[in-house]
């Protein structure tokens, strides 16, 4: 039987990314991409998809540092099925996440979130690249 989950977004973040630590110290960072869709509905509006992502550890960690609101990115991941108890009203809630295996910063050195020399030295030296 073939089985495989993966996932792969492009698009702008909604908002500054949640850069959190476990107790334990590893870095976990929330963040929402709207994807833009690739044709127009009649009235001339593009539908716009929100996909939650969650980053774990050293990525957890760049894209926290490094990106901001309306930077764009390019996302590989998984599928990750959450469940959980609404404290409020006792329901089943469920959600998909797309956990990030890989991620790639994606425009120009300014769009990016950090031009100069020492952002760019950092990024080198954790091999972080920037598709332009």
């Amino acid at each position: 039987m073939m089985s495989e989950n993966l996932v792969i977004v492009a698009g702008n973040l909604t908002r500054d990314p949640d850069l959190k630590y476990t107790s334990n110290g590893i870095a976990v960072c929330s963040f929402t991409v709207a994807v833009n869709s690739t044709f127009k509905k009649k009235d001339g509006t593009t539908e716009v998809t929100y996909v939650d992502c969650v980053a774990w550890k050293g990525r957890a960690d760049a894209i926290g540092t490094y990106l901001r609101k309306g930077n764009p990115i390019y996302v590989r991941g998984r599928l990750t099925y959450q469940t959980w108890d609404d404290k409020q009203t006792g329901a089943k809630r469920n959600k998909l996440k797309v956990t990030v295996e890989n991620f790639q910063f994606v425009g120009s050195k300014n769009e990016s979130g950090g031009g100069d020399e020492v952002v760019e030295a950092e990024r080198k030296e954790k091999g972080l690249d920037i598709i332009e």
